[in-house]
């Protein structure tokens, strides 16, 4: 099997990725995905999810890679239930994730945010 290079950097066997996007509504919406430039540009189309095909996807703002699906769903779940000024936080420092989580959950992430030039890259899809 012929390995799609471009992909490299943006989908790593075993590993799953937390996205924020954010709406045109300027509400945020969260996700998980194996593959962050298929799933964005999904979104981006109207596809993605019932909520941003009517709410319409403005940008991606932040993805983290993390080391499993459940692990990412997980992540997931727990930071859906923060309020916006949380998740705000969530975007700008890494950390304030894995210290949420913690609270929330009593366990230690490992999570690794994607570069501000892959997000970049991504948004120009």
């Amino acid at each position: 099997m012929i390995k799609n290079t471009d992909d490299k950097n943006t989908k790593e066997n075993g590993k799953y990725y937390l996205y924020i996007i954010l709406c045109q509504n300027n509400a945020y919406y969260i996700g998980t995905t194996n593959n962050i430039k298929k799933r964005f540009l999904t979104h981006k189309n109207g596809k993605g999810s019932k909520y941003t095909s009517s709410k319409k996807v403005h940008s991606l703002l932040a993805a983290w890679v993390l080391p499993s699906k459940n692990i990412a769903l997980s992540v997931e779940a727990i930071i859906k239930s923060a309020n916006k000024h949380d998740k705000t936080e969530f975007i700008n420092n890494t950390f304030s994730i894995k210290r949420f989580y913690r609270k929330k959950t009593n366990v230690n992430i490992k999570i690794n945010r994607i570069a501000k030039s892959i997000i970049n890259k991504i948004n120009t899809l």
